[in-house]
């Protein structure tokens, strides 16, 4: 069973207000939260305390908004992406100065999500609200960018 299962299995019991259904959907999506703070938050050292610390705020901040949550405004997906960066952009950053800030902020998300968070390009697509052709050129053009930075 993939995660979108389960967040399809545990959402509308979890928008009911059932414990087990909220702490499983809590835990299918919590890791994706981690890596995307870790992503762009950095660490210091082989530790991702800070980035850490923000994940959960992120995560406590889902939960809060979970009763407002209303499906056919946005992919729950979506909803846990816009709450995690919003939560991210107002952290302090644990790490210098990195490839990606060169960025623009669209490149560099598409870029976090597809290979740091592990998203497909459908997923990213429907977490930023992008089409997965925008997606996928997004991508294209910010690694165009990274090899010429880096080289």
């Amino acid at each position: 069973m993939t995660y979108r299962d389960d967040l399809r299995l545990n959402l509308r019991p979890s928008l009911e207000g059932d414990p087990r259904a909220i702490e499983r959907l809590l835990a299918t999506f919590r890791p994706l939260v981690a890596r995307y703070c870790r992503a762009r938050l950095g660490g210091t050292g082989s530790s991702y305390a800070a980035a850490d610390r923000v994940a959960q705020e992120a995560c406590l901040a889902v939960l809060s908004a979970l009763p407002g949550y209303q499906s056919q405004s946005r992919s729950f997906l979506g909803f846990v992406y816009e709450i995690a960066a919003r939560t991210v952009s107002g952290a302090p950053r644990d790490r210098p100065d990195h490839p990606l800030d060169a960025l623009p902020p669209t490149q560099r998300e598409v870029v976090i999500l597809r290979t740091l968070v592990g998203l497909s390009t459908e997923e990213t697509a429907e977490a930023m609200g992008m089409s997965p052709a925008g997606v996928r050129l997004a991508q294209h053009k910010a690694l165009r960018v990274l090899r010429t930075t880096m080289s």
